[in-house]
């Protein structure tokens, strides 16, 4: 992970933050965007290629989270960096002030960053994988601010169900799901994770009935102890939460319920690459491009 010091030298330019996103992009060499050809050459600008078969012209920023960006590369970069060295999160208000940018656009931007963290279909878990859940506080549809209600974390106009994986010494995934029962748990589970793994969950009783679907499945019991005398404890995946938890309240404060898989996409992304997620973030920021709306706003993917 750079220093700001660091950022600032070396990312002072768009020619600099262009040449990193494609090399980041692009490790193999330069291809069509369009057409998949390699026969592509640099126009005279510098800033953009035209492939040879098909004449497409294009630059870096093509189909990435800076697509049409009128916010400067340099700017772009220090929010990326901003956010990947906050453990517990970076509000768009500090970015407003930091760069000196209106706070919609900073939200934007920090909405298109967590949209390229997504966690993709990468191999599934196995080893050791701690499985829990937990309830995350957030705006009650179509209201301002946050009901209030009797309830706790149960109450599904008020809160929105995270479910965590965390392999042992590996990956951690997080799902926003509908709710904890075990016909919404099965299928997560089953798609992230190998079978014949060992399983270390909590004593809900969602988790029943794992043995039988080819997982090795241990519980603790959490009304007695954290860790069972046979080593099983959910510890590791229970951190995410901590995470989570303390970023929505000391640092969002309010969470809108259609972006609440963005926010733990983030702490997961954060978490997995420790030191190393800016390199890794623009290996993949092409899946923070919504070709279809070129937005942030989920909302706005339903409009024709």
């Amino acid at each position: 992970m750079f220093t700001v010091i660091e950022l600032t030298k070396r990312f002072r330019t768009r020619k600099q933050c262009l040449k990193y996103i494609e090399q980041s992009r692009w490790p193999d060499g330069v291809c069509c965007l369009r057409c998949g050809s390699v026969r592509v050459v640099r126009k005279k600008s510098g800033d953009k290629f035209q492939c040879k078969d098909c004449r497409y012209q294009f630059s870096a920023t093509v189909g990435t989270i800076f697509h049409n960006s009128k916010v400067g590369l340099p700017k772009w970069f220090l929010a990326i960096h901003m956010i990947l060295s906050s453990r517990k999160g970076y509000p768009a208000k500090q970015l407003s002030r930091d760069a000196g940018l209106p706070y919609k656009t900073c939200w934007s931007m920090l909405h298109r960053i967590r949209m390229a963290m997504a966690n993709g279909d990468g191999p599934k878990l196995t080893g050791i994988v701690e499985l829990d859940e937990t309830y995350v506080k957030c705006k009650a549809p179509g209201t301002k601010g946050q009901k209030k209600t009797t309830k706790a974390g149960s109450d599904p106009m008020t809160h929105v169900v995270a479910f965590g994986m965390r392999q042992r010494g590996g990956e951690a995934r997080i799902k926003i799901i509908p709710n904890t029962k075990q016909v919404t748990l099965r299928p997560i589970i089953d798609s992230n994770v190998r079978h014949r793994t060992m399983l270390h969950t909590d004593e809900w009783i969602g988790y029943r009935g794992l043995s039988n679907r080819g997982f090795r499945h241990h519980s603790v019991c959490h009304s007695e102890e954290y860790v069972a005398d046979d080593g099983t404890h959910c510890n590791g995946v229970e951190s995410l939460w901590a995470v989570l938890k303390r970023g929505r309240y000391g640092v969002y404060h309010k969470i809108g319920r259609p972006y609440a898989q963005r926010y733990v996409d983030e702490v997961s992304f954060r978490i997995n690459h420790n030191g190393s997620g800016f390199p890794a973030l623009f290996a993949r920021c092409e899946k923070g491009f919504n070709q279809r709306t070129r937005s942030a706003n989920p909302r706005m993917a339903s409009v024709n």
